[in-house]
């Protein structure tokens, strides 16, 4: 693959984060006013903020694979999803922002379309340390860490694949 056509490549990689991640705020701000909800005077208004959230969870995936072009992106989602439940849900019950933000990461790292430069590690660390991050956040400027809980996850994938994309250019011949 030329220069030229990773560099096509990174820019759908991105379109499709950017996109993505516009779904991933309406989902995870349902599911964090759901969460909320189930605390206050009214514990009822919490199904319809919780179903939004959830089904949109699927369209997240979906997006992100069929937008960067990743190939066989059907399965690619089903294993997202399946992902995402053992992970967001488990992990949300510790704390939300953390679980939904793993979850949603993770998700994506397997959902993005992936190229030879392109490793796995690096995107599933660039989500750990984004997640951490959102956490950490909370406790200083709470805003904040809500906002990034949910912009960040996606953002990181883009971030690790342009590291390692840099890394294999820099990389010395031999």
């Amino acid at each position: 693959m030329t220069v030229a056509e990773h560099d096509e490549s990174y820019k759908r990689s991105w379109l499709a984060i950017a996109v993505s991640t516009v779904v991933l705020m309406v989902s995870y701000g349902s599911l964090l006013v759901a969460i909320v909800s189930t605390r206050s005077d009214t514990p009822e208004a919490a199904t319809p903020a919780f179903s939004v959230g959830f089904a949109l969870v699927p369209f997240v995936f979906l997006t992100l694979a069929f937008v960067s072009g990743r190939p066989n992106a059907p399965v690619s989602v089903l294993k997202a999803m399946g992902l995402w439940l053992l992970v967001a849900l488990p992990l949300g019950l510790f704390n939300p922002v953390f679980g939904l933000s793993v979850g949603f990461g993770i998700g994506g790292a397997i959902t993005l379309k992936e190229r030879e430069t392109d490793r796995f590690i690096a995107r599933a660390a660039a989500v750990l340390l984004a997640s951490t991050y959102s956490v950490l956040m909370l406790f200083v400027i709470p805003g904040l860490g809500l906002l990034s809980g949910g912009l960040l996850p996606l953002a990181s994938l883009g971030i690790a694949d342009y590291y390692t994309l840099h890394r294999s250019r820099t990389k010395p011949n031999g």
